[in-house]
């Protein structure tokens, strides 16, 4: 399999070994979840979260994988699914107005082809995204953008409006598992300012249900594993790889 510049691969097979150690989780908010919820508001081809991790990964983790809610609104036919993910090293939580909350990205945007998706209504799917090689700056004050995009041939992709990440819900109860949002003036962003470099102004903050930091978007992230069980896993991470999970 070539490895192209902008990162995007088909689904393929990640090899594992009995009895390797799984990696730390550093940010879940999705464990704790049996409903999810999503915004409905348009535009959200572009959604985001500021967040902190947890320290057990240590004070510059590596995401070595991730699970992420997708929402499907309403009954929908598509050729493909196509996923992207920007990880930013910086949030600023002092940035008002037309300013980025987000700086530093790393990497360029991940991206994930999904396939082909029909549903009959709403429909909520967890992704196991693995093969990820993130290193995260550090612990604190991170951003996330994600862009959900469909086609009708399998070949070319537009933004799609019709699909959004998934959210955390009931909102305004249960704490985050591992890790805290630290959006300001909201628990997420949307491209409510028509962006779509996976940056949003601090006035695209945007609360649902209230503000409770412990809503959001429903992801979890996961670092490499020990050092003795990495050397194990060998060219088995070496591709990124999904697998669907319905909620």
């Amino acid at each position: 399999m070539s490895f192209f510049r902008r990162g995007v691969f088909l689904a393929a097979v990640v090899f594992t070994f009995a009895g390797m150690a799984r990696g730390a989780i550093i940010y879940d908010a999705v464990s704790d979840l049996a409903t999810y919820t999503t915004s409905t508001s348009v535009p959200h081809t572009y959604m985001g979260q500021a967040f902190s991790v947890s320290n057990a990964g240590g004070s510059t983790p590596i995401v070595t994988s991730m699970k992420l809610g997708e929402f499907i609104v309403g009954a929908q036919t598509y050729a493909g699914v196509r996923l992207r993910i920007q990880f930013w090293g910086t949030f600023d939580p002092t940035a008002t107005g037309a300013t980025s909350v987000f700086s530093n990205p790393i990497g360029s945007p991940i991206v994930f082809d999904l396939g082909p998706q029909t549903t009959t209504g709403n429909s909520v799917s967890l992704w196991t995204l693995t093969g990820l090689n993130v290193t995260l700056p550090q612990t604190t004050n991170l951003g996330i953008g994600i862009n959900w995009q469909s086609s009708t041939d399998g070949v070319n992709y537009v933004d799609q409006t019709n699909i959004a990440t998934a959210m955390r819900a009931p909102v305004n109860t249960a704490p985050i598992p591992v890790g805290s949002n630290v959006t300001v003036a909201g628990q997420y962003y949307r491209n409510a300012s028509s962006e779509t470099n996976f940056n949003f102004l601090a006035s695209s903050s945007r609360s649902i249900g209230g503000t409770n930091p412990n809503d959001g978007l429903a992801f979890q992230l996961s670092t490499v594993p020990e050092p003795t069980t990495a050397a194990l896993a060998g060219f088995a991470t070496l591709a990124l790889s999904v697998r669907r999970r319905r909620a």
